[in-house]
């Protein structure tokens, strides 16, 4: 998806070189810049979305975790409503990743 979001600024932000659509501004940056010229400026961003998907994850876990330890049921089974709160939970620490990180 990331590739397609740098041709869609080049389209937008430098109309008189990609005049001719999405096809023409993807040959045009692979012709001039290569292959990679389409992840250009792209790994910070990317550094920042891994960094929260994993404060999401282990929150997530260790929430689950915490709550099996008391509301599983016969078959250690977590309700779907537990999964549902610390999924909703893990909002909190994920906000703070994005307001602080990036």
């Amino acid at each position: 998806m990331l590739p397609f979001e740098n041709i869609k600024i080049k389209v937008i932000s430098k109309p008189e070189e990609y005049n001719q659509g999405y096809l023409h501004a993807l040959k045009k940056t692979i012709a001039e810049e290569g292959p990679m010229g389409l992840y250009k400026g792209m790994l910070f961003p990317l550094i920042g979305v891994g960094a929260q998907v994993s404060v999401q994850f282990g929150f997530v876990e260790t929430l689950k975790k915490m709550m099996k330890v008391n509301y599983a049921d016969e078959h250690g089974l977590l309700h779907w409503k537990f999964s549902f709160l610390s999924g909703f939970a893990c909002g909190i620490p994920s906000a703070l990743i994005v307001v602080l990180v990036l």
